[in-house]
C-alpha cells in the first residue's frame, strides 16, 4: 500500500509513552485506587494531549495514500 512502518518516532512521541510508562507504574505500585490517582493520570493524559494539539506535524511525510473519492462517484453524489 505504500505505507512506511518503520520505529522512527521523534522526540514527543518517544518522551510522551515514558511519561505515560513511568506514571502508570507509580500509580500503580502499591496496589491501592484513590481518587487522586487517577486524577493524576487525567492530567497527565491532558497534558500530552496539549502538547500534541500544540506540536504541528506536517499532514504530507512523503508516502501518504490518496483516498479521494473518483469523479464518478463525486458527480454521482452531487
Amino acid at each position: 500500500m505504500g505505507i512506511n512502518m518503520d520505529l522512527n518516532f521523534n522526540l514527543l512521541k518517544t518522551s510522551s509513552l515514558a511519561l505515560v510508562i513511568i506514571a502508570t507504574a507509580f500509580t500503580l505500585q502499591d496496589g491501592t485506587s484513590h481518587y487522586m490517582k487517577g486524577f493524576v493520570l487525567l492530567l497527565c493524559y491532558l497534558v500530552i494531549e496539549g502538547c500534541f494539539s500544540v506540536f504541528k506535524t506536517p499532514l504530507y511525510d512523503g508516502n501518504n495514500i490518496n483516498l479521494e473519492l473518483p469523479k464518478a462517484t463525486k458527480t454521482l453524489l452531487g
